[in-house]
């Protein structure tokens, strides 16, 4: 089983878990492990009590539990900034900080299709397939509409409701 590039939704018996209604991009999958970013957490806005905070733009993401230092993760669906090397799958790509401003700064609020993203979700060595054998992950294919578009509150119900119309890819 590989998930690399692919959505793990997560099933009825993670509810109680920090991952309960979460829906995770898997950025890349080995023998090392795994790791991804959750796509549908909107990260609360925290009010500025000095009255000096710039207010951010665009909404963050929780990508997960794991701290990247202060550091964010982007993807994004803008073919006229993407660039070769930092493409996921055709349609997505990585973003930089330099890749952030220069959408901030030149493209229409309304041609936003990216997600600033903070921590990670990973997984140890075996841990992953063991997790997608007990019945915590329903393992379903990603595209870049699904993890940039819509409404990151309904994601999680619109993928897993009816789990018996998510094919589960854990064979592959």
């Amino acid at each position: 089983m590989n998930a690399k590039h692919k959505l793990l939704v997560a099933s009825a018996r993670m509810a109680g878990s920090s991952f309960a209604n979460t829906v995770v991009f898997i950025m890349d999958h080995d023998e090392n492990g795994a790791y991804g970013v959750a796509v549908n957490r909107k990260a609360e806005e925290v009010p500025c009590t000095c009255g000096m905070c710039p207010k951010n733009p665009f909404p963050m993401y929780l990508g997960g539990p794991c701290d990247i230092n202060n550091r964010i993760i982007m993807l994004h669906g803008i073919p006229r900034v993407g660039k070769d090397r930092f493409a996921v799958m055709p349609g997505l790509w990585h973003g930089t900080p330099k890749t952030l401003n220069r959408i901030i700064s030149t493209i229409p609020m309304d041609d936003h299709r990216f997600k600033v993203l903070t921590g990670y979700a990973g997984w140890a060595p075996g841990q992953l397939e063991n997790e997608v054998a007990q019945g915590c992950w329903h393992i379903i294919e990603a595209t870049p509409d699904l993890i940039l578009d819509g409404d990151p509150d309904e994601l999680w119900e619109s993928l897993c409701p009816n789990t018996s119309k998510i094919p589960n890819f854990s064979d592959n």
